[in-house]
């Protein structure tokens, strides 16, 4: 494990360059970590990721290497820290701002802007058992976990935008699946492919869009959607059994998709139920909004 703090130009020739052009010299000012743990017999990582400002973007590791990353921040006053140890062969791994500390009240981002050249470009093992949990605050997040061995994942996107995808089968079943997502805007594509057994999401004031796709998903899989004055999109499997719980209120209407059959208040199946402990189940309870449901 390594921190590697480096500022990439020199005073001299920033002062050149500032009299020539300011904009590109905002961007090298960006003071650039690097972190790395090596991987030592480990078959599982849990890493806490509080990020809370920039872009965030995954990816896949170095063979040999459980977590890379490379961080770029804009203020040399924000100052990225990880913190690693084994248990067994198990790792756990936080990665965050050095006053971002649990004990220490977290960062807050009150009085930012937004900082266009904070970048936060993470790699993991796709050899290993993973457990994600995001905070991201007002980050641009596209958190593409194609590939990666995924057994629990927790997003708190804040007043994020963030875009989740999944575009293959995750190779291992999810557990739990777990999004925040506060006062922003999500997107998730093709999350059948997470594999999941149990999805929760709460969505305050935003838009979102969930896209269920994919899969199959274990038989019996379920999922919970709770929304307050947002607009949600959710898109079903066509060809896998569905029930749907959607309770109309005077509030918010559910635009239920053709093909389906009312089965009582509130509940309908799609063509493919046969037994409905083997249906996937999606319960959505909206506040005022619009909520749309179709097929793929």
């Amino acid at each position: 494990m390594r921190t590697i703090p480096r500022s990439t130009m020199r005073p001299a020739l920033l002062l050149v360059l500032a009299l020539v052009a300011l904009p590109t010299l905002a961007a090298m000012l960006t003071e650039r970590y690097f972190f790395e743990v090596p991987r030592e017999g480990e078959n599982a990582l849990e890493a806490d990721l509080d990020l809370a400002l920039g872009r965030v973007t995954i990816g896949k590791a170095e063979a040999g290497y459980l977590f890379q990353a490379e961080v770029s921040l804009e203020d040399e006053s924000m100052v990225p820290e990880m913190r690693y140890e084994r248990d067994g062969r198990t790792g756990r791994l936080s990665l965050g701002f050095e006053s971002g500390g649990k004990e220490n009240g977290g960062l807050t981002v009150r009085g930012f802007k937004f900082p266009e050249e904070n970048e936060w470009l993470l790699f993991f093992s796709d050899e290993v058992d993973l457990d994600l949990a995001f905070e991201l605050g007002m980050a641009e997040a596209n958190l593409d976990l194609t590939g990666l061995r995924v057994g629990q994942l927790s997003v708190e996107s804040g007043m994020a935008k963030t875009m989740l995808v999944f575009e293959e089968p995750n190779p291992v079943t999810m557990e739990s699946f777990e999004i925040d997502a506060g006062m922003s805007k999500l997107v998730g594509r093709k999350l059948g492919n997470a594999r999941f057994e149990q999805f929760t999401f709460d969505g305050g004031a935003g838009a979102f869009e969930l896209d269920f796709t994919g899969g199959p998903l274990p038989a019996g899989a379920e999922a919970n959607i709770d929304v307050g004055v947002s607009s949600l999109q959710v898109t079903l499997p066509r060809e896998a059994p569905v029930i749907l719980y959607a309770p109309d209120s005077w509030l918010a209407r559910v635009e239920v998709p053709n093909g389906f059959t009312k089965r009582g208040s509130g509940v309908w199946h799609s063509a493919h139920v046969e037994r409905e402990e083997d249906a996937f189940s999606v319960h959505i309870e909206a506040g005022l909004g619009k909520v749309a449901v179709n097929v793929e």
